[in-house]
């Protein structure tokens, strides 16, 4: 089963039609991400875990679908909260969506695979890039590095040798 890890607020504001409901009515835009994602999630064999800073603004439902709906709350940030579910889900069959750098680079080292809110966005939608099945094969994915993690290994790496060279 594959999992999603959703940063909730970081999808919404990279996706114009949630974004411009957002201005309007934020209960309802909220309201509105996870009914779509749980219209994905109806025919697919994943779990969601969908994440948003701060306290609800409505009365939560008390069950939805292979969907944890979380805010984190006032004393700690979403970022906190995916950062402790991946730890927990561990792992190539989790995906976190997000466009994070941060927290882009510390599931990755986890073991989790990272896609932005407009790849997960385009899922939702069903426009997958010339694929017409309904499902997303994630074992054909190109498990090379992201440009981000090929820049933090770089500097990672530039760091180790400095410090090998003031040691001779």
């Amino acid at each position: 089963m594959i999992r999603y890890i959703i940063d909730g607020h970081n999808f919404i504001h990279t996706v114009p039609r949630y974004l411009t409901l957002l201005d309007r009515d934020y209960p309802t835009c909220l309201k509105m991400v996870s009914n779509d994602i749980s219209d994905y999630c109806h025919s697919r064999k994943i779990d969601i875990f969908l994440v948003f800073d701060g306290n609800p603004p409505w009365e939560l439902p008390r069950e939805l679908e292979r969907i944890t709906l979380k805010f984190s709350g006032k004393e700690i940030d979403a970022d906190a909260l995916i950062l402790k579910q991946a730890a927990k889900w561990r792992g190539r069959q989790t995906i976190v969506v997000t466009a994070d750098r941060k927290v882009e680079r510390e599931v990755t080292s986890l073991g989790c695979q990272v896609i932005s809110p407009q790849e997960f966005d385009r899922l939702l939608k069903g426009k997958r890039r010339g694929r017409k099945k309904k499902s997303v094969d994630h074992r054909s994915k190109d498990k090379s590095l992201s440009q981000t993690e090929v820049a933090w290994w770089r500097g990672e790496m530039e760091k180790e040798l400095q410090k090998k060279k003031n040691e001779e």
